[in-house]
């Protein structure tokens, strides 16, 4: 477990501008806000609420890309192959940073999205976790595996622009 927390440490050093860009998006979306779009009376704020769903999606995919391909599981001449640790623990510590840095704030705003519209977050925990689990089916999991197929960001670039869109 020592060694998941260290790999984390690091990569959080290592990607701290791209977790703080995450985390401001995330602050804004929550400023900005339901209980906000009710009281506006213009549709540009609608617009931008919707824009900044978009740019956080796109900022979580382009943080587990760097996630994932700063140490490959599938490369041989990887940094952590000289290390004296497996694959497990550098999978639970890469599965760590995007629990951090991509379901728990986005569980946090949707806690006080919730609390914010006079309802008790605690009646609603299958749903919020039941939301979380199709988020990482749907949103994590295609970026982690392109991320993985893909060595450099131009790849997973191309490989996320020729995603078949659903709607």
């Amino acid at each position: 477990m020592r060694e998941v927390l260290h790999i984390f440490r690091k990569d959080v050093r290592e990607h701290i501008y791209e977790i703080g860009l995450l985390l401001v998006l995330t602050a804004v979306w929550v400023g900005v806000g339901p209980s906000n779009l009710g009281r506006a009376t213009s549709v540009d704020i609608r617009e931008f609420f919707a824009w900044l769903v978009w740019l956080m999606v796109i900022a979580w995919w382009v943080l587990i890309a760097r996630l994932i391909q700063g140490e490959p599981l599938t490369d041989d001449r990887a940094f952590w192959l000289t290390r004296p640790y497996g694959r497990w623990r550098l999978f639970a510590a890469k599965a760590l940073s995007v629990v951090a840095f991509v379901n728990l704030p986005l569980l946090i705003a949707q806690t006080v999205f919730i609390a914010g519209a006079g309802f008790s977050p605690g009646r609603y925990i299958a749903g919020l976790a039941w939301e979380q689990v199709l988020i990482t089916a749907f949103l994590v999991l295609p970026a982690v595996a392109l991320a993985t197929l893909t060595s450099t960001a131009a790849q997973f670039l191309l490989g996320a622009l020729s995603v078949p869109r659903c709607c």
